[in-house]
């Protein structure tokens, strides 16, 4: 029941606001990461797939990544092969998360049904948070899950919410203990939207 975490750098990028307001911090070089875990069976599961250089929302944003940071080119690196990762598990659908699931063809993807029901009820400015062209081909392939579940013995998943409705950790269990992968836990952008004033949304 014991993982081996490999954690995948896949670049950063920097979100670029249009000029409206000086009291907006500078968003740049965002590392992103996905995880990769080996079940001690040989079974992989990948935690997130990163984003895409070519959708990075705000004008002048822009990524950096080489090619060895692309996800699957990563997965080679260590040595496995990434058309035999058979679970993804998605901490949420925010385009820097969602944009590598076309190079696991043979996978599942895991998500929160509360992160798809929430898609319905969005404020008008979360809408750029998310690339629908990402996970619309694959929505065959998508598995709902409600709550906190045990997905595999010594692999958990963890509803935190906050940062989008179906927000979850991931809860991993290791030789060296229990680790948590986080996604955007961290973040909310509440403080960072009451910046912009009412003629910015325009």
């Amino acid at each position: 029941m014991f993982y081996t975490i490999y954690p995948l750098y896949n670049g950063n990028f920097s979100v670029v606001f249009k000029t409206i307001s000086q009291n907006l911090p500078e968003l740049k070089n965002i590392p992103s990461f996905a995880f990769l875990l080996q079940h001690e069976d040989g079974e992989l599961i990948l935690v997130d797939t990163g984003f895409a250089i070519n959708h990075i929302p705000g004008v002048n944003s822009k990524g950096n990544r080489e090619p060895e940071q692309e996800l699957h080119n990563a997965v080679r690196a260590l040595g496995f092969d990434p058309l035999s990762i058979s679970t993804v598990i998605l901490t949420h659908l925010h385009w820097d998360h969602t944009a590598g699931m076309y190079l696991f063809p043979n996978a599942t993807f895991c998500i929160q049904g509360e992160e798809f029901r929430s898609l319905f009820s969005l404020n008008p400015n979360e809408e750029t948070y998310y690339a629908p062209a990402h996970w619309l081909p694959l929505l065959s392939c998508i598995h709902l899950v409600e709550g906190n579940i045990e997905l595999r013995p010594g692999l958990r998943l963890i509803v935190t919410g906050e940062h989008t409705a179906g927000h979850q950790v991931v809860e991993v269990q290791t030789k060296e203990g229990l680790y948590l992968l986080g996604g955007d836990a961290p973040f909310n952008y509440d403080q960072l939207w009451k910046l912009i004033p009412p003629e910015g949304w325009q």
